[in-house]
């Protein structure tokens, strides 16, 4: 599902003509940027600040995805961005690697209750996204980070962790930031820097959802997906890789302009 894993499959010798890259997808119709009527309207449902410069991560909190990183980060610039603020969706209740309680726990001590939310398991994370203005992701490792691409799609820029799949979708300085993992220094200049930026946000925004519709619009996936089923299931081999389905050295095929 990303240029790391195939990487991974070639260093252990798998000839490059046996591996097919294909990232995951996502519905980029429904992961779609707001407008700022909606956005509005979406803070207001859901009972986020509405002035707020909103900074959202999706995923499971667990150890391992940087999340006591993303704490140490905002605490070290809540004075200097007074007007920014953090909301954790998702939840580690009765997972053996959850970190929930220990980040309720910094945050309370930090004194950061008002500005960080925890919202817990939602049914329609796209809500959520549509009414941020950018993405955290600071995991110590992923193989892809299906959360991100969904926002990519909703045209939020990122700042995440220069590891794994992630790579794969932020293009540094392009639709986000990257920063090492576990770098808590360099995750808060990071986050302070697209905080209070709101044209860097917009445009690195547009960039983030121009690359989810080239490389990770879910329909694209099902064709290439069909493409490479159709060739396994042959009878006999082709020397060639099934259209769509780039091989060890390839891309993804960009999704139709149209689709923007």
């Amino acid at each position: 599902m990303s240029r790391v894993i195939r990487d991974e499959m070639l260093g252990a010798g798998i000839p490059g003509e046996r591996i097919a890259l294909l990232p995951h997808g996502v519905d980029t119709e429904r992961f779609r940027p707001a407008t700022v009527e909606e956005k509005l309207a979406l803070r207001r449902e859901l009972g986020l600040p509405e002035e707020a410069v909103l900074a959202v991560y999706s995923g499971r909190l667990l150890r391992g995805k940087g999340l006591e990183t993303l704490v140490d980060a905002f605490a070290a610039i809540a004075d200097r961005a007074a007007g920014l603020g953090l909301v954790l969706v998702g939840s580690g209740e009765g997972q053996n690697l959850s970190i929930e309680d220990e980040l309720r726990r910094r945050v309370a001590q930090r004194g950061l209750g008002t500005r960080v939310a925890f919202a817990g398991r939602v049914e329609r994370v796209e809500d959520t996204l549509r009414a941020a203005d950018l993405f955290v992701f600071p995991s110590v490792f992923e193989a892809l980070g299906i959360a991100l691409v969904e926002a990519a799609a909703c045209a939020l820029p990122a700042v995440a962790s220069r590891t794994g799949g992630i790579v794969d979708v932020v293009e540094d300085g392009v639709s986000g930031r990257l920063v090492a993992p576990g770098d808590a220094p360099a995750l808060a200049e990071a986050l302070l820097g697209l905080a209070g930026d709101g044209a860097l946000r917009s445009r690195m925004g547009r960039e983030a959802r121009t690359i989810a519709l080239a490389r990770f619009d879910e329909r694209d996936g099902v064709a290439r997906y069909r493409a490479l089923f159709r060739e396994v299931s042959s009878p006999w081999t082709s020397s060639s890789p099934p259209a769509g389905a780039p091989r060890a050295g390839g891309a993804p095929p960009p999704s139709p302009a149209a689709r923007a």
